[in-house]
């Protein structure tokens, strides 16, 4: 791989923050990890990201509202976000219909390692 992709890595559980970085890094890619919302969008400020594997139930702003602005900024709309969580998406089925085309995929947790990292590759070397 001749580019070295970084990740931003948006969750705010410490064990899972590091599993999904070590996936990520193992990968070979470069993970960033933000612990929050606020975290994420202040590293996008400031830095670039070519990807986004996103946690949707997070304590001082979930997911879908950080997706919004993500996707509401036309220097940072057109990053892709990989969903990565815990809630299944007919567990709120208004709030996923509403979000649809904002993400490229929309992972449970626990997920299979092998198909993160394959939908991670499509998304970004294809």
């Amino acid at each position: 791989m001749a580019t070295k992709y970084r990740i931003l890595v948006v969750e705010d559980d410490a064990g899972t923050a590091h599993l999904l970085a070590q996936i990520v890094q193992r990968a070979g890619y470069v993970a960033v990890v933000a612990r929050g919302a606020r975290e994420a969008l202040a590293y996008l400020q400031e830095e670039e990201a070519d990807l986004i594997l996103l946690d949707l139930m997070m304590r001082e702003m979930d997911g879908w509202s950080l997706l919004e602005i993500i996707k509401s900024d036309a220097r940072l709309a057109p990053l892709p976000v990989i969903i990565v969580s815990a809630r299944h998406p007919q567990e709120d089925p208004v709030r996923t219909q509403a979000h649809a085309g904002m993400f490229v995929d929309y992972l449970l947790k626990p997920f299979e390692v092998d198909w993160l990292v394959a939908r991670i590759k499509q998304v970004l070397e294809c």
